[in-house]
């Protein structure tokens, strides 16, 4: 267990609280508790804005626990940090058979009594560094992580209980091979329980009613606030604003906000004539220095794998300044950015440095600066090309929203349930076996639309369907995309596919035939159940309109090259499809991203031939 590890013998510098120093672990434990876990106390309490709530007459709570809802606060969390007792979860599973009746007695008879026992407000609070802060002499670079004697119990705490669960808690504090005696708690929420955020997101509730609507959004304790203006002087004042008002709440609630934590820089330098010179000169001199430790672990009879990783995550062309169209007269930029790719290059590769730039371009894969941003542009094409998803998008379209403007509509808070995987999680060979068995017990009513979408060498996609009636084919067809993919040209055949078993099926609602669409393509299948991607939405939601129209289409998945009869057919209506005539139409977005991804692959061919020579 990573609680009962041995302690290591390098010990944790001197910690400062403002003008002192603590050296000792029995000074720094008791200054990390001051300063983490007894920030508040009774004085500062704020007035209670919560008004009790009377029960009607004759209204009972239900205080009941049954075996399930026990076996599950119990046996069903991770086995990662077991309480001052030692007991793991791996351990309660093992003996759940012979103690689970006693448990569920417990927990049923503090919710009748309403008292949470103290024992299980105890708990051993140990520091430990947090992951990437270096200062670990000031008390913000620990993390504190309650070990409670029976922190799963209070998964069953109900609502009402929330004063016994909060009062009376007790903590000691362990340091490396230190821990201090026990003493009270006076403020904060036990660590490791459901119901801590909750309390926590109902006291933080007012932070996103104020200021300007829909400006603000948060997850967990980190809170965000949007602003944006006409011109920078407009900008700064209502982030001014705004800031006033969140230091003004905090004060008003007892919480302490410190700005110089609190300010985050997005990484992008303006200018007044929008050169992004600044920009590129701090990014790239960033880059330098992390490309001169990743050439320091290289030499020139071998390199590092991972090095090339890292290159290529951290030293490519920072994305906020390759989004806009870039003017022509930065010959300095691109050669800035240049520079420091020649650095990374020769991090990645073992060469000397009278190493041509043309080979390490070749030996690394890396293209020039100035390809690079010419690719980015491409993407940044693609993706405005596409539906409008994103902020870049949205403001393309429509003007930037004034504080006169009236609440969005609200969204639904509830997260959209995941699809299950088509396959079943079963191999073709198995698939095409259960496919055959359900043609047999299939009723003779019901249309089977076969769909199949194929992709010529030429580039050229087309579509097939076929729609069968027990045993017999009844109709089909086929047809062209242009500019688009085998998963645009899967979605065009199944939409087309149910539009021509729809004139096949009886229109009079008591004699509608069943209709089941069978594809081969797991991404094509999910884009008509509900959730399509960015190409082909609209073929999608057609889809699910002529689908709800009908009442009684499904769709099911059939392994291709498989031996089955409709499926073959369509494959071959598919191939069919790509040698016939299309109509005009925009390019999809797949179609889009995948030749940006072409341009800059032969851009890279063009500048430099010999690159790309065996």
């Amino acid at each position: 267990m990573r609680w009962s590890r041995k302690p290591s013998p390098f010990r944790a510098p001197p910690i400062q609280v403002g003008d002192q120093v603590f050296e000792t672990q029995t000074e720094k434990a008791n200054a990390l508790r001051v300063e983490i876990l007894e920030r508040r106390g009774a004085a500062d309490d704020i007035p209670d804005p919560w008004a009790p709530e009377v029960l009607a007459p004759g209204r009972t709570l239900d205080c009941s626990v049954t075996l399930a809802d026990a076996a599950c606060a119990c046996t069903s969390t991770g086995n990662t940090s077991p309480g001052i007792d030692g007991i793991t979860v791996r351990m309660l599973r093992r003996v759940w058979n012979h103690i689970g009746e006693a448990v569920r007695e417990l927990y049923e008879g503090c919710l009748h009594v309403g008292y949470h026992p103290a024992c299980f407000r105890a708990a051993e609070v140990v520091m430990i560094p947090k992951p990437g802060k270096r200062d670990l002499s000031i008390p913000r670079g620990w993390r504190p992580i309650s070990l409670t004697w029976a922190a799963i119990t209070q998964r069953v705490i109900h609502s009402q209980h929330a004063g016994c669960f909060m009062e009376q808690r007790s903590a000691r504090i362990r340091l490396e091979d230190i821990t201090t005696p026990t003493t009270p708690l006076t403020c904060g929420l036990p660590q490791g329980s459901p119901a801590s955020p909750i309390l926590f997101l109902l006291y933080t509730v007012p932070i996103y009613s104020t200021g300007e609507p829909n400006s603000r959004f948060g997850y967990a304790d980190d809170v965000a606030t949007l602003i944006r203006g006409r011109s920078l002087q407009e900008t700064a004042a209502r982030a001014t604003r705004a800031a006033g008002e969140l230091i003004q709440w905090g004060a008003d609630n007892g919480v302490v906000k410190e700005p110089q934590q609190d300010l985050r820089w997005l990484g992008v330098w303006y200018d007044r004539k929008l050169s992004f010179r600044t920009h590129v000169e701090k990014w790239a001199a960033k880059a330098m220095t992390a490309a001169g430790f990743l050439q320091n672990l290289s030499n020139t009879r071998r390199g590092i794998l991972p090095v090339d990783t890292a290159c290529g995550h951290g030293l490519r062309p920072p994305d906020p300044f390759i989004r806009r169209p870039f003017p022509s007269r930065i010959t300095y930029l691109k050669n800035r950015i240049q520079l420091t790719l020649n650095v990374a290059m020769r991090a990645i590769a073992p060469v000397w440095c009278t190493m041509p730039i043309v080979a390490l371009h070749r030996e690394t894969g890396i293209p020039p600066a100035t390809l690079l941003l010419a690719d980015a542009q491409r993407r940044a094409a693609a993706r405005y090309a596409g539906p409008s998803r994103g902020p870049e998008a949205a403001r393309l379209e429509t003007p930037a929203s004034s504080p006169n403007d009236g609440p969005c509509s609200e969204a639904p808070t509830s997260p959209s349930t995941p699809q299950p995987d088509p396959t079943g999680g079963v191999d073709k060979t198995q698939a095409a076996r259960d496919f055959h068995s359900w043609l047999r017990v299939c009723p003779e009513d019901t249309l089977i639309v076969y769909t199949d979408g194929s992709q010529s060498e030429d580039g050229a996609c087309g579509y097939g369907y076929s729609v069968w009636l027990g045993p017999s084919e009844v109709t089909y067809g086929s047809g062209r995309v242009l500019l688009a993919e085998v998963y645009d040209a899967e979605v065009e055949g199944a939409l087309e596919g149910l539009r021509a078993a729809l004139t096949w099926s009886p229109r009079t609602p008591d004699q509608q035939w069943p209709i089941v669409v069978c594809l081969d393509n797991t991404a094509a299948i999910r884009a008509i159940r509900g959730s399509p991607s960015i190409s082909s939405q609209a073929a999608a939601e057609k889809f699910a309109e002529a689908a709800a129209r009908h009442g009684d289409v499904s769709t099911r998945w059939c392994p291709g090259h498989t031996g089955i009869a409709g499926n073959e057919r369509a494959d071959q209506l598919a191939k069919e499809g790509c040698r016939a005539e299309g109509p005009d139409r925009s390019p999809t977005y797949a179609n889009i991203k995948r030749q940006a991804k072409a341009a800059a692959r032969r851009d890279f061919q063009d500048c430099h031939p010999a690159l790309t020579e065996d």
